[in-house]
């Protein structure tokens, strides 16, 4: 039998497998003769958000990174934004994993992940959008989700470039 790959996991996180607990009425919408819910609970802000597909994508990344990559909760913002860093930005990132246990400043985390839903991006839209990101930070590892298909990078030793990798490292929290 064939071991699940760390990214057959994400994918079927991606998906959203029907929860073990029915949800509440209220919290579905009638489409194609079946119920789906209109929002998904979110664990890194607390609080329920709309159900679009992009959050889909962004919810199930969050439980890959919390439940396969080992990353804890409370160093993971959804929405940051850079601001906080270049007051002259006004861009958001989808999800940043911070690396303060590991000395680093903001303007350093340990991963910065873009999500969109299918169809609604191509890869050169994505890149266009990460570069603007990447002049206010610099991530070690990079993360672009479009859909079901996910993309790796990590930064190079030159600090300036970054290189396609297979999958992400497990976070050591040292």
């Amino acid at each position: 039998m064939k071991e699940k790959s760390r990214e057959d996991i994400f994918f079927k996180l991606y998906r959203m497998p029907k929860p073990d607990v029915a949800p509440q009425a209220s919290n579905l919408e009638p489409r194609a003769s079946c119920l789906v819910p209109r929002t998904l609970f979110d664990p890194i802000r607390k609080k329920d958000v709309p159900a679009t597909p992009e959050e889909h994508v962004r919810q199930a990344t969050i439980r890959y990174l919390l439940d396969v990559v080992n990353v804890p909760a409370h160093l993971v913002s959804v929405e940051f934004g850079l601001c906080a860093i270049d007051p002259k930005s006004d861009d958001r990132v989808d999800i940043l994993v911070h690396d303060f246990s590991n000395g680093a400043t903001l303007n350093r985390p340990w991963l910065l992940v873009e999500c969109k839903a299918p169809g609604e991006y191509t890869w050169q839209a994505l890149q266009v959008q990460l570069n603007r990101y990447l002049k206010v930070i610099s991530p070690k590892y990079v993360m672009l989700a479009l859909g079901d298909s996910v993309r790796y990078f990590a930064l190079q030793k030159d600090g300036k470039s970054f290189s396609k990798i297979e999958k992400l490292p497990f976070f050591d929290q040292k």
